[in-house]
């Protein structure tokens, strides 16, 4: 297990009104994790491990207005990751590079507009996880990891029109 702190980044949107503002952009707020990982040596390198982590959020509208505060949120991340951990299995410092998939769910609670909950529907999305560190350790069974950890998550888009290029041709473009 450990703890830590995520830095999130929000999403763009369609310019839209809520309340009588308007808002371009959605924002998950940074703040503190858990994990848990489980792993498995394959070979003194290689390890399968499953990531559960979970962020302690805030979900924001931003625009020309003042910042909204919308619901309060959970993001919580599902991932298998195959590890690659450098020098041999008794070394005390030992780097290690990892990369997976799984599925990270936005799980909503309070409405911070109304104070009523359930009335925005969790989502789950298809993401990614990759990173690296370094693991100390202390004794053959006692140690501590530092790392960091990139979860790109796949929000989806919508055709927002037709580019046409004169060398490629022409195709939809997302939003």
């Amino acid at each position: 297990g450990n703890v830590g702190y995520s830095l999130s980044e929000g999403v763009g949107t369609s310019r839209g009104p809520l309340l009588g503002q308007t808002f371009d952009r959605l924002n998950i707020v940074s703040g503190g994790t858990f994990n848990f990982t489980f792993g498995v040596f394959l070979n003194e390198q290689m390890e399968v491990e499953f990531l559960y982590g979970q962020q302690s959020s805030r979900l924001d509208a931003e625009g020309h207005a003042p910042t909204l505060q919308v619901s309060e949120l959970k993001v919580q991340h599902y991932m298998g990751n195959l590890v690659y951990n450098a020098g041999t299995h008794d070394s005390r410092v030992r780097p290690y590079f990892f990369g997976g998939f799984g599925a990270t769910n936005f799980a909503f609670g309070q409405n911070l507009l109304t104070g009523s909950t359930g009335s925005i529907q969790n989502d789950t999305q298809l993401s990614t996880n990759w990173g690296g560190g370094v693991k100390f350790m202390f004794s053959q069974s006692l140690g501590a990891k530092f790392g960091v950890r990139w979860t790109p998550t796949y929000m989806g888009s919508s055709t927002d029109g037709i580019w046409c290029d004169p060398f490629y041709g022409c195709w939809p473009i997302g939003q």
